[in-house]
């Protein structure tokens, strides 16, 4: 923070741990719960921002909840997610306040045994949790389900296409893995900016694919492998 202040997040015990700017234990604020200055359960910490007079937001992911936090750690007010039934996941805080997250597999299709993409939806949301706009779908890379019964086993193929996305300032940063490339889209999901690095890409062999397939098989139990 502003005065040296150090703000940690511990996921893993639902604890946000204060430090003074000489690294000095002052004290922690949350615990895990339903209640106010809580959270939902262990590992639901999915981010920590400052926001402008030095507050703090947190995103409980399983929650699906924002929580502000004044700079001397006291609870200011939580709100949820203006949704129903879905999972957002964070994706960051444009400079204006407003955030990006991201909704998985929107549309929810019936699972059979094939491939499918991971399609991914940015939205733009407001501090208190209200849906701005949908700024854009995009494929973030695919899946390969198998149904057994009741259950469905999703594995990611090997040498799959690799995407991820960031809000950066005012701006929302799509980045494609196997193009080497980067776009970025303004607030509204407009494309402002396109770069890519002049690199062909290297094919994928056969032998790439079964070495792969035999690295991958000496780390699985033998009963477990025709699940791969």
């Amino acid at each position: 923070l502003s005065d040296g202040t150090v703000v940690v997040a511990n996921s893993g015990t639902s604890e946000l741990r204060f430090f003074d700017s000489d690294g000095q234990f002052v004290r922690t604020v949350g615990r895990t719960g339903g209640g106010p200055g809580e959270f939902q359960s262990e590992n639901t910490i999915r981010a920590l921002v400052r926001l402008p007079g030095d507050s703090l937001l947190t995103f409980d992911i399983y929650g699906q909840k924002l929580s502000r936090w004044a700079p001397n750690g006291d609870f200011v007010e939580a709100s949820r997610l203006a949704i129903s039934g879905r999972m957002y996941f964070w994706k960051g805080v444009f400079s204006d306040g407003t955030l990006l997250l991201a909704l998985n597999n929107p549309a929810q299709p019936d699972i059979v045994d094939g491939s499918y993409p991971r399609r991914v939806r940015l939205v733009r949301f407001s501090a208190s949790g209200d849906s701005i706009r949908v700024l854009m779908d995009y494929d973030e890379g695919s899946w390969h389900a198998k149904v057994q019964g009741e259950r469905v086993m999703l594995t990611e193929p090997p040498f799959a296409r690799q995407a991820t996305s960031r809000a950066v300032g005012d701006r929302v940063c799509l980045a494609l893995g196997e193009a080497n490339e980067y776009t970025l889209f303004d607030q509204t999901g407009a494309p402002i900016l396109i770069s890519r690095r002049r690199t062909p890409p290297v094919p994928v062999t056969e032998e790439d694919r079964v070495r792969h397939l035999e690295d991958k098989l000496r780390s699985v139990p033998e009963e477990r492998r025709g699940l791969i």
